[in-house]
């Protein structure tokens, strides 16, 4: 008969390794459950091989070498879906991922289940093998994957990491399809404005010079736009560049990351949906990890990591330090109320009083979920027709001051 090597989490949470002959898995994966352990893997012992598993094969190796073909996050996200389905249908661990792998079609997520798979059959945990994969896994889910495979509960885990990654996915997708149109507008302006200053005014200079009569004041102006912006338009473009390139380093320094964070927070309309939107990911996260039994310094810890916000980083980091020092959740949050709602930090203390503060911190999020959705809605009703308004008024009056100069030059 074969022998199979297993991978079992005890009731305390420890991976432990131990041998069995059996006529194939499904026999040993059933002793197994029996005797009341979750198995994380099992996979035959091949005869003249040693059960450490064998080194990476050629696609691992150039998976980590070749940029293209990353896994996507929703691949991430069907990825948690389907090994939640997997896992409470009774599949190990390890042969739920040879059957992702096996169905797959997208050469970056075959790389990334490849990945996962020889590290678990060589023995690691799949939150350990998840942390070399950083560029795919944020430490939430990492830090939810641990707090599964300690508590024994991971296809639970999986399935509210899911719901949780689909969540976020839906509302970011739902901000960037509300921009769109605020943003197509700005730029048409942009350009529109550029072609009447740079290509079709310039045509009218010698008319306007060469006429020898008194300009109107609207004429004289446009016309000196037009000869500085034909002198330092170059400049301005280069510094412009130089900006949006500039601001994104800027944003990765701590200091500088903080400075344009705290400028954005102050800006009227923005800077509120800024703050619902750091609520909404801030309150729901916490709530997730707790309720995966994560403890609260480490939960804060991994929040901060997903918050995008230096400067609610640091009112993350003041919370820890209270923890650490024995405090409670609630007073950095009240003593922070220019960067969190006033709302937040008093129904945190509530909700530490009463008990519930997962249920509140999920109440939390979507209050602020719905708050954010109707300031998005307000924010582009008013920008929508200002926008179209100051485009109209600029070339109208473009167009008023080219006609009053040829009026003008023709003694009209």
């Amino acid at each position: 008969m074969p022998e199979f090597k297993y991978t079992i989490l005890d009731a305390n949470g420890r991976q432990t390794s131990d041998r069995m002959t059996a006529g194939n898995a499904g026999e040993v994966a059933a002793q197994l459950r029996s005797s009341g352990k979750f198995v994380v893997s099992i996979r035959e012992v091949a005869a003249g091989k040693t059960a450490s598993g064998g080194g990476l094969d050629t696609a691992i190796v150039l998976s980590a070498l070749l940029p293209f073909g990353r896994a996507k996050k929703k691949d991430i996200v069907l990825l948690f879906r389907q090994l939640a389905v997997l896992l409470k249908s009774g599949v190990s661990i390890v042969q739920a991922f040879r059957i992702l792998e096996r169905q797959s079609r997208k050469r970056g997520l075959i790389r990334l289940l490849q990945r996962l798979r020889q590290m678990l059959e060589s023995g690691e945990s799949l939150s350990r093998a998840m942390a070399t994969n950083k560029r795919v896994f944020t430490p939430f889910m990492i830090s939810m994957v641990q707090a599964a495979e300690a508590s024994g509960e991971l296809d639970t885990i999986m399935e509210q990491i899911a719901d949780q990654l689909e969540a976020a996915l839906e509302f970011k997708q739902t901000m960037i399809t509300s921009m769109i149109y605020p943003i197509l507008v700005v730029v048409m302006t942009v350009v529109a404005v550029s072609v009447l200053t740079l290509v079709i005014i310039p045509k009218f200079l010698p008319i306007l010079a060469n006429a020898g009569r008194q300009m109107p004041w609207s004429t004289r102006m446009v016309v000196d736009i037009t000869k500085w912006a034909l002198v330092y338009g170059k400049t301005v473009l280069l510094g412009l560049i130089g900006l949006v390139v500039v601001l994104p380093l800027l944003k990765k320094t701590e200091e500088g990351g903080y400075l344009i964070d705290w400028v954005l927070l102050k800006v009227p309309v923005i800077g509120m949906i800024l703050k619902c939107g750091m609520v909404v990911n801030f309150s729901r996260n916490l709530a997730t990890l707790f309720a995966s039994g994560v403890s609260i310094s480490d939960a804060l810890k991994t929040v901060r990591g997903t918050v995008r916000n230096h400067v609610g980083a640091r009112v993350i980091d003041k919370m820890v330090e209270n923890i650490l020092a024995g405090g409670n959740l609630a007073e950095p949050l009240q003593q922070a109320n220019h960067v969190f709602p006033a709302m937040v930090g008093e129904m945190l203390a509530t909700s530490e009083e009463t008990g519930e503060v997962e249920q509140v911190l999920l109440l939390t999020a979507q209050i602020h979920q719905k708050m954010l959705e109707t300031y998005v809605k307000r924010m582009n009703a008013m920008i929508e027709p200002l926008l179209i308004v100051f485009l109209g008024s600029i070339v109208g009056f473009i167009f008023y001051a080219l006609l009053s100069g040829m009026m003008a030059a023709y003694g009209v």
